[in-house]
């Protein structure tokens, strides 16, 4: 394989030094490392407890209630943290498109690639805060900022990549399934998200939440992020960086949708529907 240094002489030179690599394919292989240990960590921290955030920031903070509060446990609001924690992926790519030299960027997969992660980043940091409920539980100061630190290191990656070191591939017909798959897990994402807002909108604490695929699992939106990841995977041909960015997301959000499930049971008990499943309908 080629070895280039695109980044030299642009705003984003430095990332060489700062990643500890000196081309631009040692950059995706260490971050394909990172990513490794991140989902090795994931499995362990879930193995003794859960991401002290949502509905998990609830049953830790009511363990550890009378425990003085340090600086990273301090609450900042849900809205503030999902607008400004994950702004990083709407910024960086553009920084990417505009500093350096993108010779991969309007092959169609890569960019086909980029536009999904875009767009839904997109709703999660500009449309998906505003319709969060003032009643949302808040999140750690810790949890912020290292949802800033990852977003901005996957997100620089990720296009990258796709602008930079991903060579063209040809259009066939798994691209445009592999699109379809992202639109359709991006869509269920997106209404299951809105659905639970609507539902915290009302101010009552937490509710059972009812319709669409709610009626088969607890955490459709969690189902459909991770279709719309493997889809984001299959566009660009298995790149490195976005099918271990798929494993991660997949192995974080089916922990993340065990414990919302066993959370669901002991809150609600005999009042929540036994045969939904956690994430995949009809399966787990």
């Amino acid at each position: 394989m080629e070895q280039t240094r695109l980044l030299d002489k642009t705003l984003l030179s430095f990332t060489y030094d700062l990643l500890r690599s000196k081309t631009d394919q040692e950059i995706v292989t260490n971050f394909s490392w990172v990513m490794a240990g991140s989902i090795l960590i994931t499995i362990s921290w879930n193995l003794v407890g859960t991401v002290a955030y949502g509905k998990a920031a609830v049953s830790t903070s009511s363990k550890e209630g009378s425990k003085s509060q340090n600086f990273w446990e301090y609450p900042i609001s849900s809205r503030f943290t999902w607008r400004f924690g994950f702004l990083p992926t709407v910024i960086v790519p553009w920084v990417v498109i505009l500093f350096t030299p993108t010779p991969y960027l309007f092959n169609v997969t890569n960019l086909a690639g980029l536009m999904i992660y875009y767009l839904h980043y997109f709703n999660r940091s500009v449309i998906y805060p505003s319709q969060i409920s003032d009643h949302a539980t808040p999140s750690p100061v810790w949890f912020f900022v290292s949802m800033l630190t990852l977003t901005t290191g996957h997100t620089f990656v990720q296009a990258h990549h796709l602008a930079n070191v991903q060579k063209p591939l040809g259009v066939s017909s798994l691209t445009f399934v592999a699109i379809g798959i992202s639109i359709l897990g991006a869509w269920l994402n997106a209404r299951h998200d809105w659905i639970l807002t609507k539902l915290r909108a009302r101010g009552k604490g937490y509710q059972i939440p009812e319709g669409s695929l709610f009626e088969y699992v607890s955490c459709p939106n969690y189902f459909g992020e991770c279709l719309e990841w493997w889809g984001f995977a299959l566009v660009t041909g298995g790149g490195r960086p976005q099918v271990m960015f798929a494993i991660f997301s997949t192995v974080f959000l089916v922990l993340r949708a065990r414990f919302t499930h066993k959370w669901y049971h002991a809150k609600f008990g005999a009042k929540y529907p036994r045969e939904r499943k956690a994430i995949i309908p009809f399966v787990y």
